[in-house]
């Protein structure tokens, strides 16, 4: 009798331990399993490191590789790090919007470049022909491999180019502007007065009728930067008439910490500010305000703590004023 039972103990003992070791035990329909399959989940999870893929415009600027022609075309857009006591960004994949004028690409030319006066400089990364999601439509996800490690605090470009036998393809212009303007250079084929990068819009003049500074785009990643600052990423509304009543405006960035720790400032003004949470906070732009500041580019930053965020461009407009006709 004794025996039986020592024999069953034993066997139960074994399904527990079996059990154990394959994650099962403890778990719920619908609940996390521990062990390998938990861990396989987790890996490849990409945060939003910088999401630039608002306000699109309806205008498209030409990045093309095209092998054995003269017609290379190549734009870039920047993007800032936020400063920290240390860690990196690890930038693992791009996304970016773009139409075909014809063609269809068949790989993707990706550099990273350092910060010159407002231009690309030196490249700190290069891969070319790299395979791409998305070719059939022009909106490409690119995978990056080996991946980007870049310090914390700084400003980078970052360019795409398809490749294309035949055809060219355009980047999608985006409405308002974060950090410096895109810039742009070409073969020659197109313009003499940038061969060598130049601001896109103002110098370049690409494209023809053109209705934004920047580029959409977004990279992902993994970011280990330890007290960050706060970033801004766009502002809603982007202008104001000088004529305008008070407003709310809405802020979205990425480290605006918890309430009551972040201030919007206009002009290096406070602002009345509404914590929302650590991406987004809103802020009463005053009619004074505006009529302090003037027409023409204001400045909207964010403090937190003792740390400033990057600046946002925000235009002041002329009021229109009509007078009535007066007939004699």
């Amino acid at each position: 009798m004794h025996t039986k039972r020592l024999i069953a103990l034993l066997r139960l003992t074994i399904v527990v331990a079996l059990s154990i070791s394959n994650g099962q035990v403890g778990a719920q329909d619908g609940a996390p399993l521990a062990g390998p399959q938990a861990q396989e989940e987790s890996v490849g999870a990409l945060s939003v490191l910088w999401p630039q893929q608002d306000n699109a415009g309806a205008n498209y600027v030409l990045s093309t590789d095209s092998p054995g022609t003269f017609l290379d075309t190549q734009a870039a857009e920047d993007f800032i790090i936020p400063a920290g006591t240390s860690g990196s960004w690890t930038i693992e994949q791009i996304s970016v919007s773009g139409v075909y004028q014809s063609g269809t690409a068949s790989s993707v030319n990706v550099n990273f470049y350092s910060n010159s006066n407002g231009l690309p400089g030196t490249p700190v990364y290069t891969a070319t022909l790299v395979p791409a999601s998305g070719t059939s439509s022009g909106n490409f996800v690119i995978p990056l491999g080996p991946t980007l490690s870049l310090p914390a605090g700084g400003t980078y470009w970052v360019s795409i180019q398809a490749v294309m036998g035949s055809g060219q393809w355009q980047w999608v212009e985006r409405k308002i502007q974060t950090s410096n303007p895109s810039a742009w250079r070409n073969s020659g084929a197109f313009s003499f007065a940038c061969i060598n990068w130049q601001p896109r819009v103002s110098v370049c003049g690409q494209p023809l009728g053109s209705d934004g500074p920047d580029l959409l785009f977004t990279l992902e990643g993994t970011s280990t930067i330890v007290g960050a600052a706060p970033l801004i990423f766009s502002v809603s509304p982007s202008s104001l008439n000088l004529s305008s009543p008070d407003t709310q405006i809405t802020v979205n960035g990425a480290n605006f910490g918890s309430p009551g720790q972040a201030v919007v400032k206009f002009e290096g003004n406070n602002l009345s500010t509404a914590w929302v949470n650590a991406s987004t906070v809103t802020a009463l732009v005053r009619s004074s305000d505006l009529i302090s500041a003037g027409v023409g580019a204001a400045t909207i930053t964010v403090r937190v703590g003792v740390q400033d965020s990057n600046g946002q461009l925000f235009t002041i407009g002329n009021a229109l004023l009509y007078l009535p006709l007066i007939r004699r």
